[in-house]
């Protein structure tokens, strides 16, 4: 489990990752967490590293925002099902 929070980005707030879950705050409405399922928590932390480098690094390439889309069109995160 990890949580990350301490990071410059305009629409996430926090990402936490658990054993084949991820839950999203976004900065739109910091008091809803979405919850999604990863089939492969290792590869999306690694990716999500990567992505939080190059913020870090002020890459203007680097988006929180769009990572987390792109891995819900792509299928790398899912919406849990009620």
């Amino acid at each position: 489990m990890t949580f990350y929070s301490r990071f410059d980005s305009s629409a996430i707030n926090s990402i936490e990752t658990k054993e084949n879950q991820v839950f999203v705050t976004y900065n739109s409405n910091i008091a809803k967490e979405y919850v999604y399922n990863c089939e492969n928590i290792a590869d999306f932390s690694n990716n999500l590293c990567e992505v939080l480098t190059g913020v870090e690094l002020n890459n203007k390439e680097a988006s929180l925002g769009r990572f987390i889309s792109n891995s819900r069109k792509s299928g790398v995160l899912t919406d849990v099902e009620a």
